[in-house]
């Protein structure tokens, strides 16, 4: 299991920024939040703070836009 944490803050697997160990799994998490990205032109989780965000991605449902596909 991995602890240490770098990286962008937005792109952190919720089991990376409760440094209790984590996988290489978590970057299906990050290259997920990249695709979200490219599809929505906007990032899945959002925080003003680091703290905010944090929160954000360890609290708050993800909310795909409406009207896709019409």
């Amino acid at each position: 299991m991995l602890t240490s944490v770098a990286g962008s803050m937005a792109y952190m697997a919720p089991e990376v920024l409760m440094k209790k160990g984590y996988l290489s799994s978590v970057d299906w998490w990050s290259l997920r939040v990249v695709m979200y990205e490219l599809l929505f032109s906007k990032q899945p989780f959002k925080g003003k703070t680091n703290v905010n965000l944090t929160q954000a991605i360890l609290h708050e449902p993800l909310h795909f836009p409406e009207g896709l596909g019409n």
